[in-house]
């Protein structure tokens, strides 16, 4: 979207230059947390992921809040942990998350190209 030279006054094209500028930090914003949520979601399957490929070598144990994992071993007596997850935090929109996420990096590549445009660089637009 290029602003052009459209504008009555200097002072409509630095509101709307100012605008873009304020549109860019909030998906900025946006795409961190989303980057951050994903990497959350990523960590925890990866916990999981590993027993569940070996079921026959792990314990689950099932609880109200959280699923436990342990490492079964039929020669020792005493259990390892491997690890705990709150049931909370298996339960994931992971396509929304994705979609949001994918969203959130267009906007943000769209906003910096019409900063660009205008001038404008942030040491970190990208």
């Amino acid at each position: 979207m290029s602003t052009g030279t459209y504008f009555v006054t200097d002072e409509a094209r630095k509101a709307k230059n100012w605008e873009i500028v304020e549109q860019y930090q909030e998906a900025k914003k946006e795409l961190v947390r989303l980057e951050n949520e994903a990497k959350k979601v990523g960590e925890r399957l990866i916990k999981i992921g590993g027993t569940l490929e070996n079921p026959r070598g792990h314990r689950f144990g099932c609880g109200d809040a959280e699923l436990s994992i342990f490492k079964n071993d039929p020669s020792s007596s005493s259990e390892e942990l491997i690890t705990r997850v709150p049931w909370k935090d298996l339960n994931i929109d992971l396509r929304t998350l994705l979609r949001d996420l994918e969203t959130a990096k267009r906007k943000t590549s769209e906003l910096t190209s019409q900063l660009q445009e205008l001038g404008i660089h942030f040491g970190s637009c990208q």
